[in-house]
């Protein structure tokens, strides 16, 4: 090959005939829809239709996105408009398939991977999904090399129609979400309600004088806990001055609405009562006012460090209640660099084939703070909260009499936390993890120890429900350390106790009278026959499904006994399914 037939070969690789002029729309339109896809449409829409879980509006990140995707933009476009001939092409074409491919891979490829809850996704059970995935991908991404092939003028005419008609329906998309931001009191409210946060620069601060404080595990069953001591014999050894009741029957499985429903004993309606309805209702009850009002009267403070999302949706309905739950008087806002990074990991994984999703597989709790008022105002986060107390340990302060309510993961993904406590590097398990909270607690109770509190306190170890679906069991453990309770060993009742007597036995150790409320688990005994019921969240072939969501009913379980009892109704269909009203998960 000589040099002048090189150099025109070069020139057609990279210069071309086509002038900038003319390569100039095509390279924008392009590297616009592919970029506008994935950094701005992508993460945006994933914040609207994530509302429920995420701290802040469209309009909000907004500012925050445009920079990043600007840059992404740029960083397509400009080479693309400047290089010519069979690169420009060959980049133009790429843009365009890749566009078209993660539109169709966003809204009708991917497979029911689930809810983004922690719960690992099986990818080694997609086999054949991800083969089919692939092929579809290659055709898709083929289609504009084929146009370019056989008739450029076609192929110009299909990039232009293909990716402006892309980039038209979802900036009109995510137009209309930002202008029913203003017509809905919901989202018209969110930016303000931001402002309120449960406060969490006091977590491990407790009283001198007397103390309640509850340990909630998500999602632990007795069998959970004793696959833990099985895999760590150890486990209990601290508790021993527990009572353990074994038969704790879960009103609810599902953190929503058990949680909500522990703290304020309002039963959900799942058939007539929209989520939000359900904890401005809760909150705002008769039973939450007497109870949350008689506390504070009789001088508590009461601290609660949950995802308020699940607990109360919205944390104004807990003001008022929760001591901290008030407003952050600062007014400036910054994004939460680690959040917004893994919103932008979200939008990949939603668009990318599924044999490329792994890497970019996160959680709701991960994006749940995207702005940031003060750091003591962040979704609480039970494994950053561990971090907290090893940094910080067991602190006195005041005289007011304390309330403290901890939601810990316990059984719930992701399992992230060693059998001592300690943050791992990678993934651990269930039971270690299980073993590595009741370790925590077990730290936290050698320091009242050496506070001089713990004889003072009540301490309940509980979970907001149980593991699900059946045969799981769905029962919560209930540990109960009462003031100046000692024993070398840890006593068991196996007495039909349920979330129905947390609220009245909280009130007997605070002083109030319990029988308002109903009865303590002390007052019941184990010979007592009490009929229970359990509600799970169920995905009912005949009632229609909810797009982007995995539920569409609740069904009701009915028993007498311990669990056996409740699963055997289950399996032999004795329970009560009904479509809901609304969908949460």
């Amino acid at each position: 090959m000589n040099q002048k037939s090189f150099q025109s070969k070069l020139q057609k690789l990279f210069i071309g005939k086509t002038p900038l002029k003319k390569r100039l729309a095509l390279a924008l339109v392009s590297s616009f829809s592919l970029s506008f896809t994935l950094f701005l449409f992508g993460p945006l829409d994933l914040t609207y239709n994530g509302k429920n879980f995420i701290n802040c509006t469209i309009l909000e990140l907004t500012p925050f996105c445009i920079p990043f995707w600007f840059i992404t933009f740029a960083a397509l476009a400009i080479p693309t408009c400047l290089v010519g001939g069979k690169i420009h092409s060959f980049l133009v074409s790429t843009y365009c398939g890749l566009s078209l491919g993660l539109y169709i891979q966003g809204n009708f490829l991917n497979n029911d991977l689930g809810t983004l809850n922690g719960e690992l996704v099986p990818w080694h059970n997609f086999g054949d999904n991800v083969i089919i995935n692939y092929i579809i991908w290659f055709l898709i991404l083929i289609i504009p090399f084929l146009f370019h092939y056989f008739s450029r003028k076609t192929w110009k005419n299909f990039v232009l129609i293909v990716t402006c008609t892309l980039s038209i329906m979802q900036m009109s998309s995510l137009s209309i979400k930002m202008f029913s931001q203003f017509e809905t009191d919901h989202d018209k409210t969110i930016s303000r309600n931001n402002k309120f946060g449960l406060y969490l620069g006091e977590q491990y601060v407790l009283s001198p004088k007397e103390n309640i404080i509850v340990f909630l595990l998500d999602q632990t069953s007795g069998d959970e806990m004793q696959r833990a001591i099985n895999d760590f014999p150890n486990t209990l050894d601290p508790f021993h001055d527990f009572t353990c009741f074994d038969n704790m029957n879960s009103n609810y499985v599902g953190t929503f609405p058990a949680l909500a429903h522990l703290l304020t004993m309002k039963d959900y309606d799942y058939a007539n009562e929209g989520f939000n309805d359900f904890f401005k209702n809760a909150w705002n009850s008769e039973t939450a006012n007497s109870f949350y009002d008689s506390l504070q009267q009789k001088g508590w403070k009461i601290n609660f460090y949950i995802d308020s999302n699940y607990g109360a949706g919205n944390i104004q309905n807990m003001k008022g209640k929760i001591t901290n739950a008030i407003e952050n008087t600062t007014d400036n806002y910054v994004i939460n660099k680690e959040s917004f990074r893994k919103l932008i990991k979200l939008s990949l994984y939603r668009y990318l084939p599924i044999g490329m999703k792994a890497p970019f597989w996160v959680t709701t709790t991960d994006i749940s703070s995207l702005l940031i008022y003060d750091e003591n105002f962040m979704i609480f986060d039970s494994n950053k909260s561990v971090d907290y107390f090893h940094e910080h340990g067991i602190k006195l302060s005041g005289e007011e009499k304390l309330f403290s309510l901890y939601h810990y993961k316990g059984a719930h993904p992701p399992y992230v936390l060693t059998s001592t406590g300690q943050r791992a590097a990678g993934l651990t398990n269930i039971r270690e993890q299980v073993s590595g909270y009741m370790f925590v607690i077990s730290e936290i109770i050698n320091q009242m120890k050496e506070l001089n509190i713990y004889d003072s306190s009540t301490i309940i170890i509980t979970a907001d429900h149980g593991y699900y679906p059946p045969p799981a069991n769905p029962q919560s453990i209930f540990y109960i350390k009462r003031p100046g309770e000692t024993h070398t060993e840890i006593q068991y009742s196996h007495a039909m106790i349920s979330q129905e007597n947390f609220l009245p036995t909280i009130a007997s150790a605070a002083g109030l009278d319990s029988s308002i409320y109903g009865k303590t688990v002390l007052e019941i005994s184990e010979n007592q026959q009490i009929e229970r019921c359990a509600t799970f969240w169920k995905e009912d072939p005949n009632y229609p499904l909810q797009p982007g969501h995995k539920y569409n009913a609740m069904e009701k379980c009915c028993y007498t006994g311990n669990v056996d009892a409740l699963l055997e109704n289950y399996n032999s269909n004795k329970c009560e399914a009904h479509p809901l009203f609304d969908y949460f998960y």
